[in-house]
């Protein structure tokens, strides 16, 4: 008689066998996430660095509103891959340089991804990111909050203000009067009688050259510009209404004063154009931001709320030394029209002005708008 086999036992120990060696195997795959890093190892430490738009090595993709953003840096810091800290040098409105402390990192094939929020009374601002070995990205996003928010657009009936007083009262040359040939007529345009002969030409010409500006949400300032170019015969083409770009310009509210905030390097690359400016000079300048004071004015049933930005002595002060510098770069030739008929040498008073503003006591330039209603 045959050997009896036991059928289940055969089915219960193929069973156990199976089990086994699918835990076997699942441990081993566990194991394997457990002990590898998807970044294959990489030393966090080697990412540290500043990363530039400009940089041959540790290069800054950086997006501002989903637009491009150059001239600006970013530190990135990390001890162990897990938490890092990032410095932003120029990348908020009004911020100097605003550091990201103890942000989240989150491991990938080619290095960290991080998404974090910064937040205060005045504005919210989202940023999302990665870092690998040369290379990091960064979008910000940013909400500010205050009262000039909305499209401005520019008073065709009033465009412009102005007011100008020297220490003692006394008049200061700015240049002469020219015919078109750029021959004196005698007559001499001083910080007394500027105001009121030139400034009802200015106001005729400005309406002809901005139309509106537009203070964003996320601090961007945009404004509607005549980019018509001269002809052949010296004679303006047609109108060419155009909307400047995103980034060029920023902003931020503080204390009733409107800081703007020019950024050069954006603006000469959307350009394609390296131009004659010192843009090191001007950017140390402007570091802090052109202070714009700022009235509001609330409308009547029949009037548009109103808006008056003007900058005063201190900041034309300032920009003296750049002054001196633009006045070496222009030809003696040079000339601006006062009216149809009179000119003035721009040579001439560049460099007259220096001394003026240094005479001045008070000095108001401003220009003014009506709010667009929806």
């Amino acid at each position: 008689m045959g050997r009896k086999v036991n059928i289940f036992g055969i089915i219960n120990y193929t069973k156990m066998k199976n089990v086994f060696l699918f835990l076997m195997a699942l441990c081993s795959v566990a194991s394997f996430f457990a002990c590898s890093d998807d970044n294959d190892g990489m030393n966090p430490k080697s990412l540290n660095g500043i990363y530039a738009n400009a940089s041959t090595g540790n290069v800054l993709d950086l997006k501002y509103s989903n637009s491009e953003f150059f001239g600006k840096t970013v530190e990135f810091h990390t001890a162990d891959g897990i938490k890092a800290t990032l410095k932003l040098n120029g990348v908020i409105p009004g911020e100097m340089e605003p550091v990201l402390s103890d942000v989240e990192l989150i491991s990938d094939d080619a290095g960290y991804k991080f998404t974090t929020k910064d937040e205060n009374d005045s504005r919210t601002i989202d940023f999302v990111g990665g870092v690998e070995n040369g290379k990091l990205v960064l979008e910000v996003n940013a909400k500010f909050n205050n009262d000039l928010i909305g499209k401005w657009l520019l008073n065709k009936e009033n465009s412009m203000a102005m007011t100008w007083m020297t220490v003692d009262g006394k008049s200061v040359q700015l240049a002469q009067i020219r015919n078109v040939e750029g021959k004196p007529l005698g007559l001499r345009l001083t910080t007394k009688n500027i105001v009121t002969f030139a400034l009802p030409t200015l106001k005729k010409l400005l309406p002809k050259y901005l139309k509106d500006v537009t203070f964003m949400e996320d601090g961007n300032i945009i404004a509607t510009y005549n980019a018509s170019k001269q002809g052949e015969n010296g004679a303006e083409t047609q109108d060419s209404w155009k909307t400047s770009n995103l980034n060029q310009a920023h902003y931020r509210v503080k204390d009733d004063v409107c800081c703007v905030y020019p950024n050069l390097e954006m603006i000469m690359h959307q350009m394609e154009t390296g131009g004659t400016i010192d843009v090191v000079l001007l950017q140390q300048l402007l570091i802090n931001g052109i202070p714009c004071h700022f009235e509001l004015s609330e409308g009547t049933e029949a009037t548009q709320d109103a808006l008056y930005m003007y900058l005063n002595e201190e900041f034309f002060k300032q920009l003296i030394p750049f002054i001196k510098l633009a006045g070496t770069l222009i030809s003696e030739d040079t000339l601006i029209p006062v009216s149809d008929s009179i000119y003035i040498s721009l040579k001439e008073i560049m460099t007259n002005l220096p001394e003026a503003l240094e005479k001045t006591e008070s000095m108001n330039v401003g220009l003014n708008f009506v709010v667009e209603n929806n």
